[in-house]
């Protein structure tokens, strides 16, 4: 189970990550291992939910790395809050799936209609 990391600077500003708090609940639930550390934020990127869907794509463009030594054949789920766009899902698992990982499912616990 893979959270979707926060930039260092928002990190901060919260304290936390609420992809990573959802993720933990996820593998406690279902005994599933969460890694942090297979995909990074490479970039500080805007807030999302202020800007339109072609922003939030343009916004999230080579955001992340993966560790290709981590991912490669794995099968993951990728864990984000919120699905408004898919731009931040659809950009982390096309990292991903650039290292040679098997799978990418994603699962978020809300999405904007």
């Amino acid at each position: 189970v893979v959270p979707i990391p926060l930039s260092n600077h928002r990190f901060r500003e919260r304290g936390f990550n609420q992809a990573e708090l959802i993720s933990q609940e996820i593998c406690r639930q279902f005994n599933l291992k969460i890694d942090n550390y297979i995909l990074t934020r490479k970039k500080e990127t805007n807030v999302q939910f202020k800007s339109n869907r072609a922003e939030r794509f343009l916004n999230l463009q080579n955001a992340f790395l993966a560790d290709a030594t981590k991912a490669r054949a794995k099968k993951l789920l990728l864990v984000d809050d919120i699905c408004t766009s898919g731009a931040t899902l659809l950009e982390a698992a096309a990292c991903l799936r650039a290292t040679g990982c098997q799978e990418v499912n994603c699962f978020t616990l809300a999405r904007r209609l």
